[in-house]
């Protein structure tokens, strides 16, 4: 009898203690609540539709949105959350991304707003061809109420870049919007902003005394064979340091004096002015 009774107590409080934790798993994303609750939660992109996490583009933007959120402490009518984010290689397990609080900034959130949205951006130090987890937790600032949320993804270059290259290996190549500080991936592109065509971890040229001499070209013609810019060498006599060099290299280009709207193709070299190596990439840009 005694020993029943003992059974009957541990069991009860067990209960007691996790009576508020759920686990619920939909669409690719698994979380705990553990006294926050949420009536849903979303991944959508940029034009508000849903992706396809397996086949995301290296440089997109996503958003995490938590829907009619409850079990944050209310003072003022405010309370105060927390979005902690990891992001780990499910290959190698290594840490690829980590922010200690994504609302560092945010002090408080007024009571009737129940929406709350984690932005992030899948670029570097992020890789293309490689899959990821994240790990989000959002927490009560005021309470030990908090909500954990796990998904895995996969990013995938840009195929509207197209590479051709001698003697060179490179991590990674994308568009890059100066003006809006984001990575471009579509075909729009407004006349009114500065794009860099960004070589990441180019390797293969020569070194001579720790620097690169490369030249960098520039073309932008449309489909009826009309050039609108032919830069023949950017670099000219320049010289850059090597390992400034091997990290990123980004020339940048504008299209302010184009005045037709129809498609124009971009096409950016850079070789080696020591060896034969060289780099050629081609995209297509439809200007507004």
């Amino acid at each position: 009898m005694k020993s029943t009774t003992a059974i009957v107590i541990i069991l009860c409080l067990f209960v007691a203690c996790n009576f508020n934790k759920s686990i619920h798993v939909s669409d690719g994303l698994s979380y705990m609540t553990e006294g926050l609750n949420v009536d849903e939660i979303e991944i959508k992109d940029a034009e508000g539709n849903t992706p396809d996490l397996n086949n995301l583009l290296y440089g997109q933007q996503i958003d995490v949105i938590f829907r009619n959120v409850d079990g944050f402490t209310v003072e003022n009518n405010e309370y105060q959350p927390g979005l902690r984010l990891l992001i780990v290689s499910a290959s190698t397990k290594d840490t690829a991304l980590y922010y200690e609080d994504l609302y560092e900034n945010i002090k408080s959130v007024v009571k009737d707003s129940t929406i709350l949205i984690g932005s992030l951006t899948l670029a570097k130090p992020m890789r293309s061809d490689q899959t990821y987890n994240a790990y989000l937790l959002l927490w009560d600032k005021k309470s030990k109420n908090q909500l954990k949320l796990q998904f895995s993804f996969s990013l995938k270059s840009d195929n509207r870049i197209s590479v051709s290259s001698n003697k060179v290996v490179y991590n990674e190549i994308y568009i890059a919007d100066l003006t809006n500080n984001r990575v471009k991936i579509d075909n729009n592109f407004n006349k009114e902003n500065k794009y860099a065509i960004v070589f990441d971890g180019l390797n293969g040229f020569n070194a001579v005394q720790d620097s690169i001499y490369c030249g960098i070209s520039i073309k932008i013609s449309d489909d009826k064979g009309n050039i609108y810019l032919d830069e023949q060498d950017l670099a000219q006599n320049l010289s850059f340091e090597v390992n400034e060099f091997y990290k990123s290299i980004s020339p940048y280009f504008t299209l302010g004096g184009i005045t037709e709207s129809s498609p124009f193709n971009v096409e950016c070299r850079i070789w080696d002015k020591k060896g034969d190596a060289s780099i050629k990439v081609n995209f297509s840009a439809q200007v507004k």
